[in-house]
């Protein structure tokens, strides 16, 4: 819905499937910042904090879409199928396998700082290409929006993010 109350289209499937998969892409996204911002160092404990906060927000802004749609917050199909020409299997790209969140879980220190911030990076490098298929490709003016906010903040944090990987050698 647009501040006035109403959107010029109603939802298509590229706008529920973006918002169910993006909520789960997120979901992960803030587990593994807020383990980094209990166990990993100083300035990744403070980027880890601002993706809590700022995911968070859009997952509620996204699941609250799927309540007003009156659609279901978990897409009964294979994940990804709104997206043309996705090519991943059942995955969304950039998820973090389990292995590698119990791995992230147990670090502490440098070797947090070094797997948040390589999972991390994966993580939104995967959010990009789904960001920009709604910003391209939704029919509400919201969800357009979102993907391209979604699409420029993950952009700048890979930036960040590849560049405390250098900093941490």
């Amino acid at each position: 819905m647009t501040e006035g109350g109403a959107d010029e289209a109603a939802p298509s499937s590229v706008d529920v499937g973006f918002a169910q998969d993006m909520s789960v892409h997120h979901e992960q996204g803030v587990l593994m910042a807020q383990v980094a911002a209990r166990q990993c160092t100083g300035v990744v404990q403070a980027l880890a904090g601002q993706i809590v906060q700022a995911q968070s927000q859009e997952v509620g802004t996204m699941r609250g879409w799927l309540v007003l749609w009156h659609e279901p917050q978990l897409a009964s199909a294979a994940p990804m199928g709104w997206m043309k020409g996705h090519h991943h299997g059942s995955t969304m790209p950039g998820m973090a396998t389990s292995e590698q969140l119990q791995e992230l879980q147990s670090s502490t220190g440098k070797t947090c700082d070094r797997e948040f911030l390589t999972l991390m990076t994966a993580h939104h490098e995967g959010a990009l290409e789904m960001a920009g298929e709604a910003a391209r490709r939704a029919s509400t003016t919201d969800v357009r929006q979102l993907g391209q906010r979604i699409a420029r903040d993950q952009a700048q944090e890979i930036v960040e993010l590849r560049g405390l990987q250098q900093a941490a050698g």
